[in-house]
């Protein structure tokens, strides 16, 4: 099965295809990578329609305002979303290459490479 022909061709909705990858192409294998930022509610809400259970990877920089914090679990609860896991840096890494915190002020790139992609 080609995914995107059989979608286009067949005019497949967002939550018709979601469904498939979720239920029927990858089974058991597949996540959501979320921040939990406005435009991220709009994922959240599609896969929260076709099955609470897909798990929701969020990256926990260490760095969130509460805001976001407090938005992310708003959205979880207001969504059902049942498996929402939070995936932190390394803490012997940032205590090495950040020892104060503060990293971000003097190299923003190289504060956000720690966090976000090591």
């Amino acid at each position: 099965m080609h995914l995107n022909r059989t979608a286009l061709e067949e005019g497949w909705s967002t939550e018709t295809l979601v469904s498939a990858v979720v239920h029927r192409i990858f089974p058991g294998k597949i996540a959501v990578v979320s921040s939990f930022g406005a435009e991220s509610a709009v994922l959240l809400h599609i896969v929260a329609g076709v099955d609470r259970s897909v798990p929701v990877i969020f990256l926990e920089t260490g760095k969130l305002f509460p805001e976001t914090l407090r938005y992310r679990d708003a959205l979880i609860s207001r969504l059902g979303l049942t498996d929402v896991r939070s995936v932190r840096p390394d803490p012997a890494t940032l205590a090495a290459v950040d020892p104060d915190g503060k990293l971000w002020r003097t190299d923003p790139g190289l504060c956000c490479w720690h966090r976000k992609v090591e």
